[in-house]
């Protein structure tokens, strides 16, 4: 099957989900690459849903993925469903209470302001066919999304992820809530540590290799300063909270 009927059978999915968890009151926020997409000009195909969840809600979002096909089993963090499509799949994460990033062994608290600070954005599909299928979905807020994003290490989505928000996003987003919400999780030491070595891979080309294979486009010369004057002020920012 086709990565676009795909994409649309995940949007739909997605769509399903968000107003079974508005008709139960079921407090959930959307993170991941339709998160991105919402915020985004959408640089990338994507057709993986990814979502936080309070505990309480955790039932009826179960029920109505064992309606849409997804096999689903516990994780030490929240849940996982597989929904099989031919050769292909569509890979679901549900996070409770944290986000925990396996790539680094980091996490993130899902509290109650998260679900607070939700927007409701709408996400379209990658491909003009799926162009026109713009669902509404509650999403992270900006900052706590990127704050995701950078947390994770060695994944190019990620990567091609984070320079999306920056060349779309970086003028709204608010460096104090995004400092207060790292240092409330106790991660300031690791952004130092990811923020330099995302500097570092723009400095080699690696960021500019990373995206022109994700999205087939060249990333512009002043994308790429845009990308390293934010990072460059939100390291120095952190190197000064933590004095």
């Amino acid at each position: 099957m086709e990565e676009k009927e795909i994409e649309r059978i995940s949007l739909l999915d997605l769509d399903k989900i968000v107003r079974t968890a508005k008709r139960y009151c079921v407090k959930i926020a959307i993170i991941g690459g339709y998160a991105v997409r919402a915020y985004t000009e959408g640089y990338r195909y994507t057709k993986d849903i990814d979502m936080v969840i309070v505990q309480e809600g955790l039932n009826r979002i179960t029920s109505l993925l064992s309606q849409l096909k997804y096999r689903c089993k516990r994780t030490g963090f929240g849940l996982r469903g597989l929904k099989k499509i031919n050769d292909d799949f569509i890979d679901l994460h549900i996070s409770i209470d944290r986000v925990f990033d396996a790539s680094t062994n980091q996490s993130y608290p899902a509290t109650m302001a998260l679900f607070r600070k939700a927007k409701t954005l709408k996400a379209s599909g990658y491909y003009e066919e799926n162009r026109k299928m713009s669902v509404k979905i509650p999403v992270i807020s900006l900052e706590e999304l990127l704050l995701l994003k950078l947390m994770t290490e060695g994944r190019d989505k990620d990567t091609t992820d984070i320079v999306s928000l920056l060349i779309d996003q970086a003028k709204s987003v608010n460096l104090k809530n995004l400092l207060t919400q790292v240092g409330q999780a106790k991660l300031a030491g690791h952004f130092i540590h990811r923020i330099s070595s995302v500097l570092v891979d723009v400095r080699e080309g690696l960021v500019k290799k990373t995206w022109e294979g994700m999205t087939g486009s060249r990333l512009q010369w002043k994308q790429e300063r845009e990308i390293v004057r934010f990072m460059k002020e939100l390291y120095q920012k952190l190197r000064t909270e933590r004095r």
